[in-house]
C-alpha cells in the first residue's frame, strides 16, 4: 500500500509518471493537488538559465574535501581469531602451572617440600581420573591432550635451554668488549 507520504516524495523528486504513482493520484485530491502545484513550479523555473560552475572552483572544492577525507577504518578481526588467541593463552598458562609443579616435585624434596609438592603434583593425576570417570569426552582425547601437554614441556625446555645459551653469549660477548 503506497502512502500519501511516499507519493508526495517520490512526485518531488520527479517519479509522477509512474504506475503506482499514477494509480494514487486517481484516488487521492490531496496528492493530485500536490502534484499540480508541482508541475506549476517546475514550468515556472523550467526557462530559468541554469548556471555550471567553473572548473577552478570546481577543482578547488574537491581539493578541500580531499584535504578532509576520513581514511577508511582498519578491518575489524572475526571474533574467533580473539576466542583463539585465548584459548592458546589458556592452554599456554595451564601447561606453565603444570610444569612448575613439576619442578617444584623434583627440586622440593631435598629441602623437606617433598610432601606438599607431591600434593602437587598429584592433582593432575587425581584431575584425570575424574574426568575419566564423569566427562563423556573419553580416555582417547584425554590421551591426545597428555601427549600435546608433554610436548609442550620439551617446547618449554628448549625455550629455556636457548634463553640460557643466548644470555651466556651475550654475556660473553659483553666482556669481551669490555676488555677492549
Amino acid at each position: 500500500m503506497t502512502t500519501c507520504s511516499d507519493v508526495r516524495t517520490r512526485i518531488a523528486i520527479g517519479e509522477s509518471h509512474t504506475p503506482d504513482v499514477i494509480d494514487h493520484l486517481v484516488g487521492c485530491t490531496a496528492c493530485t493537488d500536490y502534484a499540480a502545484q508541482n508541475a506549476l513550479i517546475d514550468q515556472q523555473l523550467a526557462p530559468l538559465t541554469r548556471h555550471t560552475a567553473p572548473p577552478a572552483l570546481t577543482a578547488a572544492l574537491l581539493a578541500i574535501a580531499a584535504d578532509h577525507a576520513v581514511a577508511p577504518t582498519p578491518r575489524r578481526q572475526p571474533w574467533w581469531t580473539a576466542l583463539l588467541a585465548f584459548a592458546i593463552g589458556l592452554v599456554a598458562m595451564v601447561s606453565t602451572i603444570l610444569i612448575a609443579a613439576q619442578l617444584v616435585v623434583v627440586f622440593a624434596g631435598p629441602y623437606g617440600f617433598g610432601a606438599y609438592a607431591s600434593d602437587i603434583a598429584a592433582s593432575p593425576a587425581l584431575a584425570y581420573q575424574w574426568l575419566t570417570k564423569v566427562s563423556p569426552v573419553g580416555a582417547t582425547t584425554l590421551l591426545t591432550l597428555e601427549s600435546v601437554r608433554i610436548q609442550l614441556i620439551g617446547i618449554l625446555m628448549v625455550a629455556l635451554g636457548w634463553f640460557a645459551y643466548s644470555n651466556n653469549k651475550s654475556r660473553v660477548r659483553k666482556g669481551i668488549q669490555n676488555r677492549q
